[in-house]
């Protein structure tokens, strides 16, 4: 069975209205109510997706299901326009940044924080949102600072960087790319839940960023936006029960300047 999911940040799905919670409150929602009974099937998120879907207008709910589907059009901006929502995006930063490992990065190389390409990814991430955007960079550096130190924040992160138990996170085949894309140009990337491997979640949160930091930078026509496949699938389900989901789904959805249009959940039951 496939369960297609669609990925808004336009209001966020949890009904908050917020343009730069980029379904981070979704996420604190399912994390919340989880403690407070046991789920009752797959059919429990199904109400949870539709309740957050009610927010949403006909137009957003018919362009979520485009980029779900692999039919959106690409956004088309000219320079001039480009070149405004970047200003738009250093006013919120300037606004925001008091006080954040982003200030201290700034400090330490404007040059590496102000990179027109490093900020376009943010951009592209979050749907040419200059607030949404600028809370996602303010985000990346916090963790960034928080899994690699503060010396970090003006360098690309190297494998060099990973400790051997993030390694075993990073080759374990849990994340991999599929070398095509879809009909619509999207990335196209899996997750095989049976093959990850338990170490500690910061080991999994410094693989991950490695991982997807780097991917972004090499290997993804961010400006398409990306599809990920989770295979649950008989002995690729998942052994650890969840553990580290959460923490996971929040780097990539929160931190990372990667834009995820479509999530299709493979498994063998509906729960």
């Amino acid at each position: 069975m496939s369960t297609p999911v669609a990925i808004s940040n336009k209001p966020c799905l949890c009904g908050c209205e917020s343009s730069s919670c980029g379904g981070g409150h979704m996420t604190s929602q399912l994390n919340n109510s989880s403690r407070k009974r046991k789920l009752q099937g797959a059919s429990y998120f199904d109400d949870v997706l539709m309740e957050g879907m009610k927010n949403l207008s006909f137009d957003q709910i018919q362009r979520e299901q485009e980029l779900l589907h692999g039919v959106a059009d690409d956004v088309d901006l000219d320079d001039n326009t480009i070149d405004d929502l970047l200003l738009e995006l250093e006013s919120h930063l300037h606004r925001m940044k008091k006080g954040t490992a982003y200030e201290l990065a700034e400090r330490q190389d404007p040059s590496y924080v102000s990179n027109r390409e490093f900020q376009l990814a943010f951009l592209r991430s979050s749907h040419f949102e200059p607030k949404a955007s600028a809370a996602k960079l303010i985000t990346f550096f916090k963790y960034k600072q928080d899994l690699f130190g503060e010396d970090s924040l003006v360098w690309d992160i190297t494998v060099q960087d990973l400790n051997q138990d993030d390694l075993s996170c990073l080759l374990d085949g849990n994340i991999q790319f599929s070398p095509f894309r879809d009909r619509s140009g999207q990335v196209i990337f899996s997750e095989f839940l049976g093959l990850r491997t338990k170490t500690t979640i910061r080991s999994v949160l410094r693989a991950r960023f490695y991982m997807l930091a780097n991917s972004v930078e090499t290997m993804i026509d961010i400006s398409k936006g990306s599809v990920l496949v989770g295979y649950l699938v008989e002995q690729y389900h998942d052994h650890l029960n969840g553990w580290g989901m959460l923490e996971g789904g929040k780097l990539f959805m929160e931190a990372v300047p990667f834009r995820l249009d479509g999530l299709h959940l493979c498994h063998s039951n509906p729960i």
